[in-house]
């Protein structure tokens, strides 16, 4: 086992997860680039470098995540726990 915090916990999830959606939209999303890495946010700056200069998208079908707005929606750990244990942990962390 290796001990860590609920911070680092939650951050290695996202970017199993992140990890996991990636190969499945390689395996079955038609257009899907095989990049043979998972770090997105350096396929968007090439996306949007080559069509500033070039004129046309590299990858197109690539969803570039800096063409979408901000919302207060969360996708992450969603804790189960009654109200009094929730309590209870946060006074424990402090």
């Amino acid at each position: 086992s290796w001990p860590m915090g609920m911070e680092m916990s939650a951050k290695l999830l996202a970017e199993k997860r992140h990890r996991h959606n990636h190969r499945v939209s390689e395996k079955r999303r038609d257009g899907f680039p095989k990049i043979g890495h998972y770090d997105t946010w350096e396929v968007d700056e090439l996306q949007l470098l080559v069509y500033r200069n070039r004129g046309f998208l590299l990858f197109p079908h690539w969803s570039n995540s800096s063409e979408y707005v901000s919302t207060p929606e969360s996708f992450d750990v969603v804790a189960l726990q009654s109200e009094d244990v929730q309590k209870a942990l946060e006074a424990r962390c402090e």
